[in-house]
């Protein structure tokens, strides 16, 4: 069952690859108006998605799977009467369940979930659209709309998991747009959705909608009136910090901390993770401060695009805790800047299809195909609370701190021999395939940030953050 699943991923990346690669081109991608493009794109994403979903879960009669279960289990109970951060224990914002019980009141499955987070992840790309046809080159629109559209990442884990990274991405772009506007205000409430409807990593993008916005004050009072606000509400009554304390010590496989397990850094001690994130945050900190430095004078709004990208996959790279799914926070960003910053569309397609095969399948591999190597008897005497996620309870799985994500603990001398060797050296490279594609894709958008000889459609009117606003 487990090979199935990941023969079934690797089969739709390969798909999308080649759906890519086509798509890069397809005359036709170059040759119809903007407007004529939005909505055949729009077309094409829906078509994808939907078709996606109903194959999936209506033909082949797949059960909802990954956080999905978690989403509906706990907000299920918040619909019962329990109060978010007292009785009920959860790692998301205030509001995330009280967004994600409304399609479960017409509809109470996994499913439902499935569908919301695909509607806002389609009017999020729509968005996203949106200021790309403003700020960029058409070139670079069209062909982040194809990487958008034809990659694995949005299949898998928006189509069959409906991971809620899209509902960041949709409250990042309304944000971006209205920052384009001028529109302070409306930018910092409509960023707040992310952090007190989604989760705290959210808080990610905050410098960077900050520092390029050329009203500070407005925007900051417009993201903390409604923050201060909802988080404010719930302290009367719950721990605020639960999400923080819930997966603060995690470690996951595909970050450079973990692939360091290999040399034998102890990925289970408090002492290295304490350690591993001050160092992260130092490093991320350090970056986005010297991407400011280098832009301040003449801030663009593709800087803010390129900015967004370049976090988002020195984040993917420096953290402990690095899902692949987490890019699509700011997938659309990172299509735009890496094809603006583009000069080959063949090995474009081409990294960007090795990068959607892996991403797709990191997590099967480890999760499914890694544990049945071990043996599920020897991972229950490892992991007690494991043993409750195994039988189907998804508040136990949520009480998995800390995760057993290093390669030694793989070895526990308690485990029934072990994974095979085949098994580890799939992770192994596969981790090692994402972390090139981090750092390769965080090297073009640094390249794209600091340069002024890109074209671009808002160099071509001549404008800038700064000049827009004294403008205005």
């Amino acid at each position: 069952m487990h090979e199935k699943t990941i023969m079934l991923k690797a089969a739709l990346a390969i798909v999308a690859g080649l759906l890519c690669m086509g798509g890069l081109y397809w005359p036709r991608v170059y040759g119809v108006s903007n407007r004529r493009f939005f909505w055949e794109a729009m077309g094409c994403a829906s078509l994808i998605r939907v078709g996606l979903f109903v194959a999936a879960f209506v033909v082949m009669h797949m059960s909802a799977q990954s956080d999905v279960v978690v989403y509906r289990y706990l907000t299920n109970r918040m619909m019962g009467g329990e109060l978010v951060y007292r009785e009920l224990r959860t790692p998301y914002a205030p509001l995330f369940h009280y967004v994600a019980a409304v399609p479960l009141l017409v509809w109470n499955s996994p499913l439902a979930l499935i569908l919301e987070s695909i509607i806002i992840d389609l009017a999020a790309f729509a968005v996203w659209l949106t200021i790309g046809m403003r700020w960029f080159s058409p070139r670079a629109v069209r062909i982040a709309a194809v990487l958008a559209i034809c990659s694995s990442i949005s299949w898998v884990f928006i189509a069959i998991n409906g991971q809620n990274q899209s509902w960041i991405a949709l409250s990042l772009g309304l944000a971006v747009l209205a920052l384009t506007k001028q529109r302070s205000g409306a930018s910092g409430v409509a960023f707040s959705f992310a952090v007190t409807a989604v989760k705290f990593l959210g808080l990610l993008f905050v410098p960077i909608l900050f520092f390029t916005n050329p009203r500070r004050l407005r925007w900051m009072m417009g993201f903390l009136i409604p923050t201060v606000l909802v988080y404010g509400f719930f302290s009367l009554w719950g721990d605020l910090l639960m999400p923080l304390k819930w997966v603060g010590g995690d470690f996951e496989s595909g970050s450079f901390g973990y692939l360091l397990s290999v040399a034998g850094l102890d990925t289970l001690d408090p002492l290295v993770k304490r350690i591993v994130d001050d160092v992260g945050i130092v490093l991320l900190g350090a970056l986005m401060m010297l991407a400011w430095w280098r832009i301040r004078r003449d801030c663009r709004p593709v800087d803010v695009v390129a900015w967004l990208s370049l976090t988002i996959f020195a984040f993917l790279f420096i953290s402990k805790k690095s899902y692949p799914s987490y890019l699509l926070m700011a997938f659309i960003p990172a299509c735009l800047t890496l094809a603006a910053a583009s000069t080959s569309r063949w090995r474009l397609g081409m990294l960007w299809g090795v990068f959607g095969l892996a991403g797709s399948l990191e997590g099967s591999v480890y999760h499914r195909y890694m544990i049945n190597q071990v043996g599920e008897m020897g991972w229950r005497q490892v992991m007690p609370h494991y043993a409750e996620a195994w039988s189907g309870d998804p508040e136990s799985y949520l009480r998995q701190v800390p995760e057993p994500y290093d390669f030694r603990a793989l070895w526990h001398p308690q485990f029934p021999g072990g994974p095979s060797h085949l098994a580890t050296f799939m992770i192994l490279f596969i981790d090692v395939v994402l972390l090139a594609c981090y750092a390769w894709f965080a090297w073009r958008s640094w390249q794209y940030l600091t340069s002024r000889i890109l074209p671009s459609a808002a160099e071509a009117s001549g404008e800038t953050m700064s000049a827009s606003a004294t403008a205005s």
